[in-house]
């Protein structure tokens, strides 16, 4: 079988969305909320409502926790 990309590992470990998905991992690329809205093209509504859903399946409470794990995971 093919390995798992990033968006397959999370959505695995944390049941994310594939949506909340790519919300994290390109978080992690940017480092920016507002970036993030603007690359994926969505709503800063919609991007702050995805990105309480990951806080939530990933059991942190604010985006430099959030960037701490995904490094964290990265690293391995």
């Amino acid at each position: 079988p093919e390995p798992a990309g990033p968006d397959q590992i999370l959505m695995r470990l944390y049941g994310l969305t594939a949506a909340e998905s790519r919300v994290a991992r390109k978080l992690l690329e940017l480092e920016s909320p507002k970036l993030v809205t603007t690359f994926l093209c969505r709503s800063e509504e919609a991007m702050r409502c995805q990105l309480k859903s990951v806080f939530a399946k990933t059991g942190v409470n604010s985006q430099g926790r959030l960037l701490k794990l995904l490094y964290a995971l990265a690293s391995q």
